[in-house]
């Protein structure tokens, strides 16, 4: 036998080996697409199929608080809610005039050093959810978002 023989075989053993591991690998993925993932889907709660929806409020242009100075906030507002939608955008449709007297009124509390970097930002949002929810009654609301935000 001659030295490049026992090689050949080598690399012919080598690559059937490697097609049948990859043959049990696809075969395994093509089980777990087809039938784990669907069982595993059927079991999920219905909150975990919600929808995160977002309605977006016309603009907010209000006076800061900062006392001896004309600073003001102009921000566009967008609301992130789950579920089917339907009842919570009816319930903003309804108490708009409520939500947007409740926005106003956080807003217009702050100064510009309470709302000039990212950290108090974020407390700023959550804030405005809760002032919002407090307005709907449910906890209906999950986040705010700034589309935009001008301090002058």
């Amino acid at each position: 036998m001659s030295p490049g023989s026992s090689s050949g075989k080598r690399k012919k053993i080598l690559a059937l080996a490697l097609v049948f591991i990859l043959l049990l690998a696809g075969g395994g993925g093509a089980y777990y697409w087809f039938f784990l993932r669907q069982a595993g889907e059927e079991g999920k709660t219905p909150a975990a199929e919600e929808r995160l929806r977002v309605i977006t409020l016309n603009s907010f242009t209000v006076n800061l608080a900062d006392a001896g100075s004309r600073r003001f906030l102009r921000t566009t507002i967008s609301l992130e809610y789950s579920g089917s939608g339907n009842d919570v955008e009816r319930a903003l449709l309804e108490k708009e005039h409520r939500v947007r007297d409740a926005i106003i009124g956080v807003l217009r509390s702050k100064t510009v050093a309470e709302i000039n970097n990212q950290e108090k930002t974020v407390q700023l949002r959550q804030e405005l959810v809760e002032a919002v929810n407090r307005v709907l009654e449910n906890n209906q609301i999950r986040d705010v978002y700034f589309r935009d935000f001008i301090i002058q």
